[in-house]
């Protein structure tokens, strides 16, 4: 038992030398991937929202007094209002 103990020791000790023991090469990457680039290149390019055409559109309209009204949201839904199985238990 105690040789069994002497072997676990052995190999613990092995493991916690090398360097990073428990990651692959896809931990690795992982990694590596989500590690924020502190100097980034974007030349060239494309921004969200494409090439602005939009955005133009919209701050004329703002500039014009031309704004379009917001949707009005209240809250409420009709989603399964016609059917569905909770329709048929009645």
């Amino acid at each position: 038992m105690r040789s069994l103990n002497l072997i676990g020791i052995a190999i613990l000790l092995m493991a916690a030398g090398s360097p990073e023991p428990e990651l692959g090469a896809s931990v690795r990457r992982n990694v590596a991937v989500q590690t924020v680039d502190m100097n980034p290149n974007y030349n060239g390019a494309i921004m969200e929202g494409g090439l602005g055409e939009r955005s133009v559109a919209a701050v004329k309209r703002y500039q014009t007094g031309k704004i379009r009204p917001l949707a009005k949201v209240d809250g409420s839904s009709s989603v399964g209002a016609q059917g569905g199985a909770a329709a048929s238990q009645n």
